[in-house]
């Protein structure tokens, strides 16, 4: 595979031979990461991080230093990278890296550069080099692409920072290094191979349009509670089963004035459709949420507050939602 070769290649200069002309004639300009501002977000530059401890399908060592992607020629053979980041506790994560998988051949065919990065162990604890290659071997076997732990970036754990909803998966332009992909703005998955025959096309997030997957007879008690003037008061202990039916949230009302927890349990994961949270004061401003890719969400707030119950890019699901004490 080209990157067992690569990868092992130091960075080979990329100002390139000396110019014709003699010692007056003018070098030409060194190769420089592009300007980033520390974020990983559609159409901005990747962090020029570098990981060591990376492992490929074959086992074998080595760094991966993405201001090498850029410059060295040793990458040439690339026009993109697939970074494909899951957790070793993410339930959709399995599915979602066989899928990579099944396709990562042809995407190196057409010179993308896979890489599977686990943030975290099923431990919840940042994941090494070993980790991740325990975890990504226990899916795919030897697949294509390199096993990366996040514990061992430049900047420890930095994508545990970043990413907030698990699978996610992003397309990177290897000749500015700028993200033309985020699956976090999609629950379909990302047509990788479509983005890797043509790095320069632009994408564009489309939600899909609504679809009900339940009736009337499905919603809450406190139906309709699609706005905040009219949220469903919810206390401890209490259950409530409801669903997003229509296009819209639903809200809850908290009252308590000490430290609670708010937990949402949906099956998203027979038919993916993916339920999540959004949490605002009693201004209405909204202060968080959860976009955890499972079927159980949650948040943590002390005091009076509202949480809305929304679907994922027009996700429609039943659900059940429970008020209780922080753990």
């Amino acid at each position: 595979m080209r990157h067992l070769l690569v990868l092992a290649i130091a960075l080979a200069g990329c100002d390139g031979p000396p110019p014709a002309g003699g010692e007056d004639a003018a070098a030409p300009p060194a190769c420089e990461y592009p300007s980033h501002d520390g974020t990983l977000a559609l159409g901005r530059v990747i962090p020029p991080w570098r990981w060591e401890n990376v492992r490929d399908e074959d086992g074998a060592v080595r760094a991966l230093d993405l201001r090498e992607v850029h410059c060295s020629p040793a990458y040439d053979g690339y026009r993109s990278i697939v970074l494909v980041v899951g957790a070793g506790w993410c339930p959709a994560c399995p599915e979602y890296l066989r899928a990579v998988n099944a396709m990562s051949r042809a995407l190196e065919d057409r010179g993308a550069l896979v890489v599977y990065v686990e943030v975290e162990t099923a431990a919840f604890e940042p994941a090494s080099g070993e980790d991740a290659e325990r975890y990504v071997n226990g899916l795919i076997g030897d697949g294509p692409g390199l096993r990366v732990g996040d514990g061992d970036n430049t900047e420890p754990s930095a994508l545990r920072r970043l990413v907030t909803r698990m699978p996610s998966g992003y397309f990177i332009r290897r000749r500015d290094m700028v993200v033309g992909a985020d699956q976090k703005d999609t629950i379909y998955q990302l047509d990788w191979g479509s983005l890797a025959a043509d790095p320069e096309q632009p994408w564009t997030p489309m939600p899909p349009p609504f679809v009900a997957r339940c009736g009337p007879e499905d919603e809450e008690a406190g139906e309709p509670n699609d706005e905040l003037a009219r949220a469903q008061p919810i206390r401890f202990d209490e259950e409530v089963a409801g669903g997003v039916c229509a296009p819209g949230g639903d809200f809850y009302r908290i009252d308590e004035t000490g430290p609670w927890r708010f937990d949402l349990y949906t099956q998203f994961l027979a038919d993916r459709q993916n339920l999540d949270l959004r949490l605002y004061d009693r201004s209405g401003e909204r202060i968080g949420g959860s976009t955890q890719r499972s079927n159980h969400d949650w948040v943590d707030y002390e005091g009076p507050a509202y949480v809305e119950v929304y679907g994922h890019d027009g996700a429609s699901a039943t659900y059940r939602v429970t008020l209780g004490p922080q753990p």
